[in-house]
C-alpha cells in the first residue's frame, strides 16, 4: 500500500520493497520546491501524470524519466541555485539524494534574500574575543502580539454565521456594518 500524495511520493515508494523514509522527505521537499518554482500549471502537466502510473510498473519508470529530463530542461530557465536545489533533491537514486542538513545548506536555502526577515534564522554575532565567524541561529524573544478575539454570531437559527470581533468585556454587542448575506460567513471588523 503507498501513503502519499501522487506528484509529492518518491519513487522508491512503488518501485522498492522498502525505503529510507528521511530520502522520501527530501524528494518531497524537492516536489514542493517544483510547483513552487514551475507553477500549478507545469507541475499538473509534466510532473503529476507520471506520479498517477504507479500501478503500471511497465510505464511508471520511463514515465518518471521523462518527466525527470523535462524538468531538468524547465527549471534551468528558474535561476541555476533553484535547479540546483529541486534536481538535486529529486535524485533518481535514494542513496544519492542529499539528508535534510544538507539540503538546508544549499546555496538556494542560504542565499535566500528572504532568509534574513526570519527573525528565527538570523545569523548571531561571534561571541566577544572568539574570532569566529560561524553563524549560529539567535531565539526571538520578542513579545508576540495575539489577533483580536473573534466571537460567532448567528444571523439567525437556520442561517449560517457571521465572524465578528469579541466586544470588549462588559460592553453591550455592537450591530455589525458588514452586509449579511444568508448562507454566508461574512468577517466584520470593528469600526
Amino acid at each position: 500500500m503507498l501513503c502519499g500524495s501522487p506528484g509529492f511520493f518518491a519513487p522508491e515508494m512503488a518501485t522498492a520493497p522498502s525505503y529510507d523514509p528521511f530520502k522520501v522527505d527530501q524528494w518531497s521537499v524537492g516536489c514542493v520546491g517544483i510547483e513552487l518554482l514551475l507553477g500549478r500549471r507545469w507541475f499538473t502537466a509534466h510532473w503529476l501524470p507520471f506520479a498517477k502510473l504507479v500501478d503500471e510498473p511497465a510505464v511508471f519508470e520511463p514515465a518518471m524519466r521523462s518527466a525527470l529530463a523535462r524538468l531538468a530542461t524547465d527549471v534551468a530557465a528558474v535561476s541555476p541555485a533553484a535547479a540546483s536545489f529541486v534536481l538535486v533533491a529529486t535524485t533518481l537514486v535514494p542513496e544519492a539524494r542529499p539528508t535534510a542538513e544538507q539540503l538546508s545548506a544549499h546555496a538556494f536555502v542560504v542565499h535566500s534574500p528572504h532568509l534574513a526577515r526570519i527573525p528565527a534564522a538570523r545569523p548571531a554575532p561571534p561571541a566577544a574575543g572568539d574570532g569566529s565567524e560561524r553563524p549560529t541561529m539567535i531565539r526571538d524573544d520578542r513579545p508576540r502580539r495575539d489577533p483580536p478575539p473573534v466571537s460567532v454570531t448567528p444571523l439567525a437559527p437556520s442561517a449560517a454565521p457571521v465572524l465578528a470581533p469579541a466586544p470588549p468585556v462588559g460592553a453591550p454587542p455592537r450591530p455589525s456594518p458588514t452586509p449579511r448575506r444568508q448562507g454566508m460567513l461574512v468577517p466584520t471588523m470593528p469600526p
